[in-house]
């Protein structure tokens, strides 16, 4: 598929973490994380880099496509990154259609660029699991003036979390896993911080959480949508109105769609 090409950046300099995916042996799967070096790397990153993700993406968006306007681009790179990552998996000749119309309106320096901006977010996130694109587009100033949108800011989102999620022991080793549901997720923010609470508890959240999560924002869904893929966080992201209960879109993570036989009782519901 095309959007393969979209990860083709050299990443040759950048430094080696843990990746964020565990691998599992059959009999691994369904037991609880029993010591803190057994559990997937989302809250703690390497402690000796020292790099900052923030500013890089920051400094590697404001040099692309400068003949679109700022919000344009941030909402065509979070478009093609996400059917990228839904692509890699579902595969789906529409997707695909969409991904070559969007790539139309920018040239191949720019093209090149995105790629670099997905693989910073892909460093970023994997050094420590947050609200990583909410802090860049707050930082970019996107979302002020007639937009209104605010990011809450991780520290409080983790705070929330811990009260919201309590202990989920005994929910997840009654059903096998602990859902959440976001009616208004922004950039994903609060499903972050809730799966990194179910880490501390010796789950891990790749197998054990799976989340709904919805916007009316398009450019918000797809940025939360972006993130829980890269985290490897099973779910379901809705791009319409909670209230209204109006869905335009429903994409669903990676980690989901191959390990949806994991959510089976929930998925049928």
């Amino acid at each position: 598929m095309s959007q393969l090409s979209f990860f083709d950046v050299d990443l040759s300099q950048t430094a080696k973490t843990q990746s964020p995916v565990i691998v599992e042996s059959s009999n691994q799967r369904h037991a609880k994380a029993k010591t803190t070096s057994e559990k997937v790397n989302l809250t703690m990153g390497d402690p000796n880099l020292n790099r900052d993700f923030h500013t890089e993406f920051i400094q590697t968006f404001n040099q692309t496509a400068r003949y679109h306007s700022r919000i344009e681009v941030f909402r065509d790179f979070i478009h093609v990154a996400a059917i990228s990552l839904e692509n890699s998996v579902k595969q789906c000749p529409e997707l695909e259609q969409i991904y070559f119309k969007v790539i139309a309106r920018y040239e191949r320096a720019d093209l090149d660029l995105f790629a670099k901006l997905l693989a910073i977010c892909v460093n970023a996130l994997d050094q420590q699991a947050t609200d990583f694109l909410g802090a860049v587009f707050m930082s970019l100033e996107l979302g002020e003036g007639a937009w209104g949108q605010f990011f809450t800011p991780f520290h409080i989102s983790q705070l929330m979390a811990n009260l919201i999620i309590g202990d989920c022991s005994t929910i997840i080793e009654k059903n096998g896993y602990i859902s959440v549901s976001e009616p208004t997720c922004g950039a994903g923010c609060m499903v972050i911080a809730c799966a990194k609470s179910v880490l501390q508890q010796g789950y891990n959240p790749q197998t054990h959480m799976i989340a709904v999560c919805t916007d009316i924002d398009e450019v918000a869904a797809r940025m939360c949508y972006v993130q829980l893929a890269l985290l490897g966080i099973p779910a379901i992201v809705n791009i319409g109105n909670s209230l209204t209960l109006d869905v335009r879109q429903t994409l669903y993570t990676p980690m989901l769609m191959l390990n949806s036989f994991r959510f089976k009782p929930f998925l049928t519901a």
